[in-house]
């Protein structure tokens, strides 16, 4: 067998389908690690992208783009960031889990309690907004597959995505300290769409139709739609593996742009 068409046989590889409520489906995209090995990010970065294009096109979406603060210094994001962020507008803002607690500041206690070389729980999930439409394109090419990358699609043209997010996080907040943050995220990963009903999907989305997030929870991107996914998948050569109806294989043929 040639060396390059052995290569390619091994691209292929499966995503996982993750409980949902109907209609809404979630697929996990495997990774082995953020960063992965090279070759890995390369194939499975581009079916990410491939997969966002499609449903960008299929149901006339577009991307607002973040990066999630704490696992941002991961794969050089830091330095990339530091020399591009005149050109991408990074906005700081709070990530909050709509399905767990809200954040909340370290106690007298907890510095108390605390051992040698033991570290303090992390204190919040901040995020940067891309806010230059221009450069989401040079952002997910970037870094993606870095593991700090978090998007939100929504209806062409509509601009309420971050009043919606504020209405719906902001009374969570207990601490003035985080109550102060005008820009506040939702973030979910499978343990919360496992749990939830459509309604509280379709809350927490904000008007977004789907959502893509590099989960170190999840060992993987996490895709959740609001609509059923299959059209898609097939659209891009994955199909379902009759010996496993939760998984799609994505073939070789199908993985890399060469």
């Amino acid at each position: 067998m040639h060396p390059q068409s052995a290569s390619s046989e091994s691209d292929a590889f499966s995503i996982r389908v993750l409980p949902c409520a109907e209609p809404a489906e979630a697929v996990l995209v495997p990774f082995s690690a953020f960063p992965p090995p090279q070759h890995e990010r390369e194939v499975r970065v581009d079916f990410v992208h491939r997969l966002g294009a499609a449903l960008r096109s299929r149901w006339s979406l577009e991307s607002e783009m973040f990066l999630y603060i704490p696992r941002l210094n991961r794969g050089g994001g830091n330095a990339m960031l530091a020399a591009r962020a005149k050109d991408w507008s990074p906005k700081q803002g709070l990530g909050v889990w709509p399905s767990r607690e809200p954040p909340k500041l370290w106690t007298k206690e907890e510095f108390m309690d605390l051992n040698l070389g033991q570290q303090l729980r992390p204190l919040m999930d901040t995020v940067f907004h891309i806010t230059r439409k221009a450069a989401q394109r040079e952002v997910a090419e970037s870094l993606r597959g870095l593991g700090s990358l978090l998007e939100f699609l929504l209806p062409a043209g509509d601009t309420d995505f971050f009043k919606r997010s504020k209405n719906l996080l902001q009374p969570t907040l207990k601490e003035p300290a985080f109550q102060s943050y005008k820009l506040l995220v939702p973030l979910l990963d499978a343990a919360a769409i496992d749990g939830a009903t459509f309604d509280q999907l379709s809350r927490w989305m904000c008007g977004a139709r789907a959502y893509v997030w590099e989960s170190d929870e999840d060992h993987g991107t996490l895709v959740l739609s609001l609509a059923p996914l299959a059209a898609v998948l097939e659209s891009l050569g994955a199909r379902r593996l009759p010996e496993s109806p939760g998984e799609w294989l994505v073939p070789a043929a199908q993985t890399a742009r060469r």
